[in-house]
């Protein structure tokens, strides 16, 4: 069980008892050949020469001598404390560091990495000026030697991190290895789970994002992050499996207006933003990895809750099928070509089995927003002095780090994809935070995408900051009239020449462009406006052939000229075309473990279940729910086909027979020997069968077919011939059966050796009992027991020891049927809602188990 430490923390203000500025905790266990180069390096930073960095070594019950290298620094060095614990991980080392911390911020310090001597200065300096932002970060460098210094000649990959961005946080680490804390971080979402191996910071980033907190980026490489080839981050196979269970718990708990400025009660905004999350998920590029794998399985399940949200939904349909069809599952595309018939070029696309394009929504939503640093210095310019205003060499740096998404900007323009250009122009804004001319001309672009109200946010903070500024009050005025109708669709004449005015501006006093190419600029400007396009593009051009070797921040500059062009030619946004996805990595669509939720009883694909199996719609009964989830897993891993054999273990008299015969599965039925002990109990409540005949129910699939798909054996669950141990099935599954096996133990024994039966590669789908009042106390013999998060948790890391696959997910829902309890006597009516009930004295719900076995 996961267990995440609270501190009560105080205020970020020094105190007599808080003299320090940051506190840098050192881990060590067996380290002993890093610490001293680690100490150096901690003793050589700024802030430490300034009497404000505390150094703390937690040393988790290491063999080496630790303890005797920190004595002797201590000697010599002040602030530099020591504590010795037990055995721990990192993280459990961690929170004990933060306990006794004294420093405003706090930071990690591994013991074979490196810091820039200036670097926690900065970083704790960019706390400083943002108190919105939690957490500062910075670039790093990959190196192949332990505690590097700087400048590195071992260095081979500048890891460059984007600015704070929610959604891509979904996907990977991307705060970095050398964070600095707000020290009362720790007060508003715990400190980190000591329970994790490897992969507790990404679970500490994702309870970030779910808080909806902040992060700052300080835009330079300001450490050296060791490869090391038997460390946590690249040897072990844990830290992969850890990740992957925190990116299937907080998919769920983590709701989209946390990772888009949407209106949450606005469906076409939140479809439009699950729909670009799941591009997101076929398209994310990783600071160190410019192709990772992309998560076919992800992207499917944002589409869906598009569709859930909006039914219909145009690109969450179209994108979906293609999830489908990159894989080959065409007969799954054509089950949701027949439910959009609305869309006949999807239908004549899968006809002739043409892999589609992705797509993105109406109306691509914003990332919410980040925050970057603008006052970091160079190594050359700090020197030892405290850190000072931005001065005009600076602020030139940051125009050139503003524009490096300029170039997939222009690309974009070019590709008519106005929607991805508008979210890159809103990147390099962020850089510029402050320049209140910049974000009016910048607003005035957003005017031109069509964004009114986007702009309208950012001309607001821009009035607030300077309201003097020339035209700010003009292009408000402009938004309100739009708001009420009296405005043209077109942008004033008047608004555009304001907006080159100021890049011009802009140009030569940051920028020193050559004067030669303004007429270019200008030219290029008015024949966009003129809607001669081709004109346009040729003057740009030129002005860029003219600069592209004069100055090093010329052409991205010129880049943001070049955005102008196609935004002043319409007065609305073009749709955005498609975006090919070359590459997919071997994932497969699956589902995740999880507990019956309202939810699922309110998509589709159930609505599609309860009409062929014959089940009222609306009747909440977590029985219809476990087919539910063994149906969607085997569509979804495309098993419902001819030719795909599948064992069913205590079938009973459940419909799940007839629907999966119906679909052309080959099926082996089991059920208890109706001589064996709890036999009787089934037997008096009519749910045992003993023939292929007891199994047949009408009108889901025609009696010949059935008896040509069915087959049917007594089979005990807790001793499964041998003969069907011969890895010949493609899957197995069972429905609220193995709780019945006489004990947890049992329980968990048939769960392990029912794989057996699989091919490799094969899915297990399995739905139980499971406890939601208490991971401690629960029934764990008799006829019915109720399995614990703990017994789940234990069977999992049994299956994985194995080779085998198990994401879990325990959310439990937000409806209001998730909170309702129904209590014996429970009875049948239309109007059943029997999802959470009353056992004894615990409150049990159906847990679904989906497995993959290993290849």
């Amino acid at each position: 069980m996961r267990r995440i430490e609270q501190f009560s923390m105080h205020g970020d203000s020094m105190s007599a008892s808080n003299a320090y500025l940051v506190t840098a905790l050192v881990s060590a266990y067996n380290a002993a050949t890093f610490l001293r180069p680690c100490l150096d390096d901690l003793l050589t930073q700024t802030l430490y020469k300034k009497k404000l960095l505390e150094i703390i070594v937690i040393d988790s019950g290491s063999l080496e001598n630790e303890g005797v290298i920190v004595a002797e620094y201590q000697k010599s060095f002040q602030h530099i404390r020591y504590l010795r614990t037990e055995r721990e991980t990192v993280y459990g080392a961690w929170n004990r560091g933060i306990g006794i911390a004294q420093g405003t911020y706090i930071t990690n310090a591994n013991t074979d990495d490196a810091h820039r001597y200036d670097a926690l200065e900065l970083l704790a300096a960019a706390l400083n000026k943002y108190p919105d932002a939690d957490i500062a970060y910075a670039h790093c460098a990959f190196t192949n030697r332990p505690n590097d210094t700087f400048p590195s000649s071992n260095s081979y990959l500048d890891c460059l991190f984007p600015p704070f961005n929610s959604a891509l946080g979904m996907f990977y680490c991307l705060l970095g290895p050398h964070t600095v804390w707000r020290r009362t971080l720790f007060s508003k979402i715990g400190a980190f789970d000591s329970s994790f191996a490897g992969a507790g910071d990404y679970d500490f980033q994702m309870r970030f994002i779910q808080a909806g907190l902040q992060a700052v980026l300080v835009p330079e490489i300001l450490s050296l992050f060791y490869q090391n080839p038997s460390g946590l981050s690249l040897s072990s196979n844990r830290t992969i499996i850890e990740s992957r269970e925190i990116e299937a718990k907080y998919r769920v708990l983590i709701p989209i207006d946390r990772l888009y400025s949407v209106d949450p009660t606005n469906a076409q905004s939140v479809a439009d933003a699950w729909v670009e999350q799941g591009n997101l998920a076929l398209t994310w590029e990783c600071a160190w990895e410019k192709n990772p794998p992309k998560d076919i399985a992800y992207a499917f399940q944002c589409y869906r809750k598009a569709l859930e949200v909006q039914p219909g939904h145009y690109p969450a349909v179209r994108n979906l099928i293609m999830c489908l069809a990159v894989q080959g599952k065409w007969q799954a595309c054509d089950y949701f070509v027949a439910r959009y018939p609305q869309y006949i070029d999807l239908a004549e696309a899968c006809a002739r089995q043409n892999i589609l394009t992705l797509i993105s929504g109406n109306a691509t939503p914003r990332i919410c927003s980040h925050l970057v640093f603008t006052d970091s210095l160079t190594t050359a310019s700090l020197q030892e002095q405290p850190i000072n205003p931005l001065s005009l060499t600076e602020h030139r740096n940051n125009l050139g780090r503003a524009f490096s998404h300029i170039q997939k900007a222009i690309n974009a323009i070019n590709a008519r994809e106005l929607d991805i250009a508008f979210d890159e122009l809103e990147n390099s804004c962020s850089y510029v935070e402050g320049d209140a001319e910049l974000q009016l001309a910048i607003g005035i672009l957003m005017l031109g995408l069509g964004k009114p109200y986007d702009a309208q946010e950012l001309l607001l903070r821009a009035y607030t900051k300077n309201p003097e500024t020339e035209g700010l009050r003009t292009c408000l005025n402009y938004i309100g009239d739009r708001a009420k109708g009296t405005a043209t669709n077109s942008i004033p004449q008047s608004l555009l020449d304001m907006a080159l005015h100021i890049f011009g501006d802009l140009e030569y006093r940051a920028v020193e462009l050559p004067t030669a190419i303004a007429p270019q600029l200008l030219a290029g400007a008015k024949a966009a406006h003129n809607n001669n396009l081709d004109e346009a593009l040729a003057q740009y051009g030129k002005a860029l052939e003219q600069v592209a070797t004069s100055n090093h921040f010329a052409r991205p500059l010129q880049d943001k000229f070049s955005f102008i062009h196609s935004i002043i030619t319409s007065s609305e946004p073009e749709a955005l075309s498609p975006v090919s996805i070359s590459t997919f990595s071997n994932a497969v669509l699956s589902d995740v473990s999880r507990l019956c939720r309202q939810e699922d009883f309110e998509t589709y694909e159930y609505a599609e279940l309860c009409r062929e199996l014959d089940i009222p719609q609306d009747h909440y009964e977590r029985k219809n729910w476990e087919y539910y989830f063994v149906a969607q897993a085997l569509r979804e891993e495309n098993l419902l086909k001819d030719g795909k054999m599948g064992l069913g273990f205590g079938v009973g008299k459940e419909k799940m027979i007839s629907y999966l015969a119906r679909h052309g599965c080959a099926i082996l039925a089991t059920d208890l020997e109706p001589d064996s002990t709890g036999a009787t109990a089934w037997i008096d409540s009519n749910q045992h069968s003993d023939s292929v005949r007891d199994l047949f129910l009408p009108g889901i699939c025609d009696y010949e077919t059935f008896a040509s798909k069915v087959q049917f054996a007594y089979v005990n669950m807790n001793r499964i011939p041998e003969e069907l141990q011969r890895e010949e099935f493609d899957f197995t599954w069972s429905c609220c059966a193995f709780e019945h096996v006489g004990s947890i133990e049992l329980g968990k024994q048939f769960i392990l050796n029912q794989m057996k039966c699989l091919k490799p590669g094969g899915i297990a789908v399995h739905t139980t009992e499971f406890n939601l009042s208490s991971d401690v106390l629960t029934v764990e013999t008799g006829p019915t027991v109720i399995f614990r998060k703990c017994d789940i948790e234990e069977i999992a890391e049994s299956l994985r020891k194995d080779g085998h696959e198990i994401l879990l997910n325990y959310d439990v829902g937000g409806g209001e049927l998730d909170r309702y309890v129904d209590i014996p006597p429970f009875l049948s009516a239309p109007d059943k809602r029997h999802l959470r009930l009353l056992l004894g004295k615990f409150i049990t719900t159906s847990i679904g188990l989906f497995i993959r076995k290993k290849v």
